[in-house]
């Protein structure tokens, strides 16, 4: 079988203006780049495996509607996006960056978040990586109950986490029941509870880290 993969590029003078039209059009294992601008993304669900190539650093601005992107497939990477303005809200767990049921192959790499209620959401996923990300909850009064935490992952096994700058939110990274994870490497200031926390946990490497102006690490009915 031959695979043909294809780039589409998504800018205001290209052929795709949307984030949308590009997703839609974009066959499996295409990568989708998307140069510089402004781009307004709410609830932008990915059901199959591409890539999808920030340059010039794009902001993707949910407008506090909702979510920005949720991620429905294995194999998929993000890189160099700027993800802002989440919703903010007690109906549910509002994120920038939701990855829902993927098995291997996603990566989210090299991204800024900036003022999202939970930055990165890992539900019910396998080996997801989250490297060398910068996340700025931008909350710090009432931090503890209204903002989410900066990386948070559910349900999820044999995880990777490195190289992430993590501010500002209520935990900065949060694993509950997950079987297996590597937390290492990251920059951890200054959230309003704990820097990592780990609750229902097992199998999980913790080192190298630096933790400041938060509380460090708290371990929790975990082994």
């Amino acid at each position: 079988m031959i695979l043909l993969i294809s780039l589409i590029r998504v800018c205001s003078t290209c052929e795709y203006k949307n984030l949308y039209d590009a997703v839609n059009k974009a066959k499996a294992y295409d990568t989708v780049e998307v140069i510089g601008g402004e781009y307004t993304v709410i609830n932008l669900i990915i059901k199959k495996p591409i890539v999808l190539i920030g340059k010039d650093s794009p902001i993707l601005d949910d407008k506090k509607k909702d979510e920005i992107l949720i991620v429905e497939s294995d194999d998929v990477i993000i890189r160099g996006f700027v993800f802002k303005n989440s919703a903010f809200g007690f109906v549910k767990d509002y994120s920038a960056l939701r990855i829902r049921g993927c098995k291997k192959g996603c990566k989210i790499e090299g991204n800024t978040f900036k003022d999202n209620m939970w930055s990165i959401y890992l539900e019910n996923s396998q080996d997801v990586e989250v490297r060398e990300n910068k996340i700025d909850g931008g909350k710090i009064k009432d931090a503890a109950t209204y903002a989410g935490n900066g990386i948070h992952a559910w349900k999820c096994e044999n995880i990777v986490i490195e190289g992430n700058e993590v501010i500002r939110h209520r935990d900065g990274i949060y694993l509950e029941f997950v079987k297996g994870a590597k937390i290492f490497g990251n920059k951890i200031i200054e959230n309003a509870k704990y820097g990592i926390h780990i609750m229902f946990s097992d199998k999980v490497e913790i080192y190298g880290n630096i933790l400041l102006e938060n509380g460090a690490v708290a371990i929790m009915y975990s082994k």
